[in-house]
């Protein structure tokens, strides 16, 4: 069964992003640079990404609101303690896990297109022209790091407002792209001062917005950054003000709780440990949310389900069904996020029944021929991870009329649509024969069998994938039905490639194509193996140049095809079959 176990498609949500910001134009504003597909030298599986990232550290764009004429419900400094000196082992085995955890700074960070166009739109206007609720201080400190040392004496001050200029100073200084100081403002000792005042019973609405502004900035940098802010003991704090009477505040809790939950596994876990998952589950419920909020909200779940070893399944139970409600939000960018979270969830075999049973299959299926092609591309990956399960969840699948849509999607001029499609198709194929015989009478092999002849690379390599699983258990007839299609020149296209990989796999499917024509022979009573011509005419001269390829595997392969089907009059060697 070799489709259900491999993960041929396992790269890194920052991959798929480039390759989707590529064709998807005004659909996003910062298009990172393009990972190229191979088509020549190497054809390598991709390889899992076991760093965790972060959302960038960015300004985001807030709605206008009328600010409330009470402060948000106090967090009492007694409770603060308790709650911290409650949660100080796990704060400290996360803080551990954070530290020694790869560092993020050269990589793309989650959300990066969302942050960078909130930001551009925030910074190219006026303070005042800010659609935030919160007025910036009267007497703002001018915008430089020679103000840095003044800022610890403000923190400490017994006037509010000379506070608050300090943390509004520290929170500009923190949007500044693309390095900012985050090393500067933490050696300045201010993140654990910024952390008893949000503490504080008295803390305003303004003060805490732009506190918990400050420590999403933090957060987004490196993990050892990250570390800093675990350790201060602000995850009990932002998990309690995210259900602030504050839209701006709740929202920035949320945020930051993202940017924690995607440094890695430990720090995710630390937030879900500490009530932040149920808390966010929970603003993302709220119906009459405004689109800013459910947007950071389905970004933040979607942080908080991403890693590998998966999440508890109990501990994500609530996330499955709001999920699939966020699904049918009219916005692309809370589509997009919720299909991260299901895209995540679908990887884990034992999420699978629970995917389904909340009524996921009929919608996705409608996404798969969304307009978006990063919504589409998510659909196909989700898909393609139900059907890498066991035969019934591939059936409750393909009962559901998935055959259909992906032979509309085959035509797509995407390649990475394609490419998704043709890995979908091969899990299917690696199922059970009646599952196979579906796939043909759907009429989809000769768009594959195209792909294998037109294209290069990973897609011809994902449309070989279909071939061979099919071939590996397919009677004599439908063997030929294939050989009728013109799978055997085709495989003969895949041996000029230069990947290994790609070439035992063509070898491994050509020999799937010869051994079914000696079964026919057999059945038949004759010695002529069928196919021993077609391949001869095709790919016999390549075969031979293979007998002397600098990679062992390919060279017993070629050889022992040539041994078994070419060296006698018969076209078999019967000995071999034994």
């Amino acid at each position: 069964r070799v489709g259900k176990t491999r993960l041929i498609m396992s790269t890194t949500r920052e991959v798929e992003e480039q390759l989707s910001e590529m064709a998807l134009g005004d659909e996003v504003v910062a298009a990172t640079q393009f990972v190229p597909e191979d088509v020549s030298s190497s054809d390598e599986d991709d390889e899992e990404d076991d760093d965790q990232q972060a959302k960038p550290a960015t300004a985001p764009t807030k709605v206008t609101t009328t600010p409330p004429d009470k402060d948000v419900q106090p967090v009492a400094a007694a409770g603060a303690a308790t709650t911290a000196a409650a949660t100080a082992a796990a704060a400290a085995a996360a803080a551990a896990a954070v530290s020694s955890s790869t560092t993020k700074e050269n990589q793309t960070k989650l959300g990066q297109s969302r942050a960078l166009q909130s930001n551009k739109s925030a910074e190219a206007q006026p303070e005042t022209d800010r659609s935030s609720a919160f007025a910036r201080p009267s007497d703002p400190l001018p915008q430089n790091l020679e103000q840095l040392p003044e800022v610890m004496p403000l923190l400490k001050s017994k006037d509010p407002e000379d506070v608050y200029r300090a943390v509004f100073y520290l929170r500009k200084l923190l949007v500044v792209e693309p390095n900012p100081p985050i090393d500067r403002v933490i050696t300045t000792g201010c993140v654990p001062v910024l952390v008893a005042l949000l503490a504080r019973p008295d803390a305003s609405p303004r003060l805490q917005f732009e506190i918990i502004w400050v420590l999403t900035n933090i957060s987004s940098g490196t993990s050892e950054h990250t570390r800093v802010v675990v350790e201060s003991g602000a995850i009990p704090l932002l998990v309690r003000l995210c259900g602030s009477k504050s839209e701006d505040v709740c929202e920035q809790a949320v945020w930051a709780l993202g940017n924690v939950a995607g440094d890695n596994v430990y720090a995710r876990d630390y937030v879900t440990h500490c009530g932040g998952l149920q808390a966010i589950v929970a603003v993302a419920s709220k119906s009459h949310a405004r689109m800013t909020m459910t947007r950071t909200s389905a970004w933040a779940l979607s942080n908080l389900c991403r890693g590998k070893p998966a999440p508890p399944l109990d501990a994500v139970t609530s996330v499955v069904p709001l999920a699939v409600r966020l699904l049918h939000v009219n916005d692309a960018e809370v589509k997009r996020d919720a299909l991260w979270t299901l895209r995540y969830l679908s990887e884990s075999a034992e999420f699978a029944a629970s995917l389904i049973r909340q009524g996921l299959v009929p919608v996705i299926l409608q996404l798969l021929v969304h307009p978006s092609m990063a919504v589409q591309t998510l659909a196909l990956r989700i898909v393609g991870n139900l059907v890498m399960g066991d035969d019934a969840t591939t059936q409750v699948v393909l009962n559901a009329g998935v055959l259909p849509v992906l032979a509309q999607v085959l035509k797509s001029r995407k390649h990475i649509i394609r490419k998704e499609a043709l890995w979908t198709l091969s899990n299917i194929t690696a199922g059970s024969q009646q599952q196979v015989d579906a796939v043909v009478k759907a009429n989809l092999i000769p768009s594959v069998i195209m792909s294998m002849n037109h294209y290069h690379g990973e897609i011809a390599r994902e449309a070989t994938w279909v071939v061979c699983n099919a071939l590996s258990i397919s009677t004599p007839e439908r063997v030929q039905y294939f050989v009728q299609q013109g799978v055997v020149p085709a495989l003969a296209e895949q041996l000029r490639f230069r990947g290994v990989r790609h070439i035992l796999l063509g070898l491994e499917t050509l020999d799937h194509v010869l051994r079914a024509g000696h079964r026919r022979a057999q059945e038949k009573g004759v010695q002529k193996n069928p196919y021993v011509d077609l391949v001869e005419q095709s790919a016999l001269h390549k075969l031979e140049e293979l007998q002397n390829h600098f990679n062992d595997d390919i060279c017993r392969k070629a050889n022992e095809i040539l041994s078994t089907y070419f060296d006698d009059e018969d076209g078999m060697d019967e000995a071999t079959f034994e």
